[in-house]
């Protein structure tokens, strides 16, 4: 009855949260516009929107410098490289600040464009690094392992699956069989995704990620030993794959620079590994820490009950959003 009443505590904090996400539907949001250079001429780009429904951003019209043209989400930039006017319209509506950042062979280039500044002039060069050389190599690396690690950290479902997990199998062989699966799953997903060998919508993905939390968190609450925690690789596998998928929507805002795309790939999913493992060494450490506590199980379930009425949330918004 205790437990039950602290579940209930839970959800209804879990509801309060929820009631919260939905008056500040309509607030206004930053977003980032990621440009990459892919070739002496070329350049990629993406949105990196945290949070923000994708429509939202449909509203935004981009005029790109008019010594560029685009196609889909490449840019090519002949002769003097990414230079002149770029103007965003629609800001303000959903969007209130966009902040434009530019990779190139030069290193980070930032602008910040608002309603009231909705125009920046570029000064990205055409000049790029030599594409050989461990140098080269270690310079991508380096830069995808510091996305992938932003990415699992900022991303509050993912974040909030690994927590979860966590708290449903507890330390042990248990939890290095769950993660291994899930790695393993999410990695060839992540994979036949961003090389185009699989294509699936992002709604269904994102829909199905926040299910896979309120799963996992109804299982971590329930009495007794169910089959996920029993046996958590196999649930933790099919969860991978589809984590995966989100992993790749997340890459395929960033782009992946042609002249080394394998490598990009590799490191950006060894980034989101270090972001993974980051986040079960800290859970471990904060309940070794608490563990003695009288209050850690209430703690635990309020936890559990509201991590898993903000999916339940996400997962309503997200199914709606399909149709």
């Amino acid at each position: 009855m205790k437990l039950l009443l602290q579940g209930c505590k839970a959800f209804l904090l879990g509801l309060f949260v929820c009631s919260l996400s939905l008056a500040k539907a309509h607030e206004l949001e930053a977003v980032e516009l990621l440009i990459q250079q892919s070739a002496p001429d070329q350049y990629t780009w993406g949105w990196v929107a945290k949070g923000l429904h994708r429509s939202a951003l449909e509203n935004i019209a981009i005029t790109w410098p008019s010594t560029c043209e685009a196609k889909k989400n490449r840019l090519q930039c002949p002769h003097n490289g990414l230079k002149g006017k770029l103007s965003l319209e629609g800001l303000g509506a959903s969007v209130s600040l966009v902040s434009v950042r530019i990779l190139d062979g030069q290193g980070e280039h930032r602008y910040a464009l608002t309603q009231g500044q909705p125009s920046a002039w570029l000064q990205s060069s055409a000049a790029m690094p030599s594409d050989s050389g461990w140098a080269s190599h270690l310079r991508v690396s380096g830069t995808y392992v510091a996305l992938g690690i932003e990415h699992i950290l900022m991303g509050l479902d993912h974040l909030l699956f690994v927590i979860s997990l966590y708290l449903l199998v507890g330390a042990g062989l248990s939890l290095i069989g769950a993660i291994t699966a899930f790695t393993v799953a999410h990695t060839a997903s992540l994979a036949a995704s961003a090389l185009g060998w699989v294509n699936i919508p992002t709604g269904p993905v994102e829909a199905c990620i926040a299910l896979s939390i309120v799963l996992v968190c109804a299982e971590a609450l329930g009495a007794g030993k169910s089959w996920t925690q029993r046996a958590p690789y196999l649930a933790a596998f099919p969860f991978g794959l589809v984590h995966g998928l989100g992993f790749a929507g997340a890459l395929a805002d960033i782009g992946l620079p042609e002249w080394h795309l394998y490598s990009a790939l590799l490191s950006f999913n060894l980034g989101v590994e270090i972001g993974q493992i980051g986040i079960v060494l800290l859970a471990w450490w904060v309940s070794a820490k608490t563990a003695h506590r009288p209050w850690a199980n209430a703690a635990r379930t309020a936890l559990l009950g509201l991590m898993g009425c903000l999916a339940a949330y996400w997962s309503l918004e997200r199914i709606a959003a399909i149709f």
